[in-house]
């Protein structure tokens, strides 16, 4: 219960400085949706040419068109690498702002909180929380708006494009979405699981470094150097530990998991289209699709994007 009370301070609180710096977070939205509708059209551009221009008795007009429409084609993804960039530098400015008002203010609550608390707690750790910490949550803050919302959008986006195209593909493909919610799930909670035990082992390792130093003529004096050593050895060894379990998890995630779902959906594009060429019970097209296939693995890679940043 105290834990769910103080997750919810933390998420208010986290919210609370998000929320000043809305002018860039919205920047980095409009921007993230741009792009998304660069991204979105690239497709339709190579579908259109592949229904229309491209057939055995190319005519010259055809030619022309392919070069006007390949060109366009380019400017597309021209626009669509600029604004990625300009809506990652957007959310980074929002995500660095937040991150310096929470260190100034942690910083700032320290200096006025009573002598006996540093009584009780070893100064490396205080150290951990003002730096690390702090540093840790602005790279929370820079994944989560950068990369988790930019490919959120993505993902969204395209989705509803490819029901507005080839609605049965999108339903089909509604199949996948159980796998990739335990596979999410999953990975989310063995990361979450390790990496708290890292972090906290991390900071056992600071604190007794900063008081084995701040001590080292007593630890001398009663011959403790090879006591000191063990300890430090335990809680070097949990970290290695701990890293390694992360590892493990990287290795069955990563791209590996995300990337078979990702194979099976390009399968049901191929089986849609596939059988209704060979039977004639619905009208399919070369360029539609390109554009199913080439929307489903524009997919697959912001899964997978969103799937690496939950691993790290």
């Amino acid at each position: 219960m105290k834990n769910n009370i103080r997750e919810e301070l933390v998420s208010k609180q986290l919210k609370e400085y998000a929320k000043n710096e809305k002018k860039y977070l919205s920047i980095g939205l409009i921007l993230s949706l741009i792009r998304t509708a660069m991204e979105i059209i690239g497709p339709l551009i190579i579908g259109f040419i592949l229904n229309n221009h491209i057939k055995v008795d190319l005519q010259k007009a055809d030619f022309i068109s392919i070069i006007k429409l390949l060109l366009i084609y380019l400017l597309v993804y021209l626009l669509s690498g600029l604004f990625s960039n300009l809506a990652l530098v957007s959310f980074e400015k929002a995500a660095n702002k937040i991150a310096f008002s929470v260190q100034k203010d942690v910083y700032e609550h320290v200096t006025r909180l009573p002598i006996s608390y540093f009584d009780n707690l070893p100064a490396g750790s205080i150290v951990s929380r003002i730096t690390n910490d702090t540093n840790k949550l602005k790279k929370m803050f820079q994944l989560i708006l950068a990369d988790i919302t930019t490919s959120t959008i993505m993902i969204v986006s395209i989705y509803g494009m490819i029901l507005v195209t080839n609605f049965f593909v999108g339903i089909m493909l509604l199949v996948l979405v159980p796998l990739v919610y335990i596979i999410f799930n999953d990975l989310r909670y063995k990361t979450a699981k390790y990496t708290t035990l890292n972090r906290s082992y991390v900071g056992d390792i600071n604190s007794s470094i900063n008081e084995n130093i701040q001590n080292m003529e007593i630890i001398q004096s009663f011959n403790k150097e090879d006591y000191i050593k063990n300890e430090f050895d335990n809680i070097n060894n949990n970290i290695f530990q701990t890293n390694l379990e992360i590892t493990k998890v990287r290795s069955y995630g990563g791209y590996r998991a995300i990337d078979i779902v990702g194979y099976i959906g390009t399968v049901i594009v191929l089986l849609y289209f596939g059988i209704g060429r060979i039977t004639g019970i619905y009208a399919v097209t070369v360029g539609s699709m390109y554009i199913a296939i080439d929307y489903v693995t524009k997919i697959s890679v912001d899964v997978n994007i969103v799937d690496a940043l939950i691993l790290n």
